[in-house]
């Protein structure tokens, strides 16, 4: 039993050897957890300490969860449009969304300006540099060649369901720009 040095009055509650704590919801500084205690977390699918420890996806709604989509492709629709290259749809929460556009000009084409984002609106870019979601080059660009553009890491905290395009345009004459894609998004809270 421990008691109180000052008044020398017996503590009740006591469970352990050294401290007391007295309440349910006591702060402990640098406590000393006991074999029998919690000396370990262990992750859960569906509550606690929510994760996964394997090699597998995190479940929906779990941080860590990953939605991505891949287009194998099309044209760009013409010279200056922006193009929804692929899109997802992500639930309410924190993400960390990122995405490849690659772009691919025929034999004979010629381009001045090429252009990537990624967007919660549909054929809308954002405003250049912001958060990664927009590059931008101008490049002149003649006959048969491709062009990757990797798009950082972007947040998006949403309130409500939401889709997220990936895209991409450029300014181009004579023949046709093939399009490609990856978008991801990974759940952070």
């Amino acid at each position: 039993m421990v008691t109180n040095n000052i008044l020398n009055i017996p503590l009740s509650g006591n469970t352990g050897t050294v401290n007391f704590a007295g309440s349910t919801g006591a702060t402990f500084i640098t406590p000393i957890l006991g074999a029998a205690n919690a000396t370990s977390l262990t992750f859960s699918s569906t509550s606690g300490y929510i994760g996964t420890t394997a090699n597998n996806n995190a479940a929906a709604g779990s941080v860590g969860e990953l939605i991505s989509a891949t287009s194998g492709g099309g044209n760009l629709s013409a010279s200056g449009a922006t193009n929804n290259i692929t899109s997802i749809a992500l639930t309410a929460g924190d993400w960390d969304v990122c995405g490849t556009v690659v772009l691919s000009f025929a034999a004979g084409t010629t381009s001045t300006l090429q252009r990537c984002g990624i967007s919660s609106t549909s054929a809308t870019y954002g405003t250049i540099g912001e958060e990664n979601n927009t590059i931008l080059m101008v490049n002149a660009i003649t006959g048969a060649q491709s062009l990757v553009f990797n798009l950082g890491s972007m947040r998006f905290s949403l309130a409500a369901p939401t889709t997220v395009y990936l895209l991409g345009s450029a300014t181009y004459a004579v023949s046709t720009i093939a399009y490609g894609g990856f978008i991801s998004a990974r759940r952070v809270r």
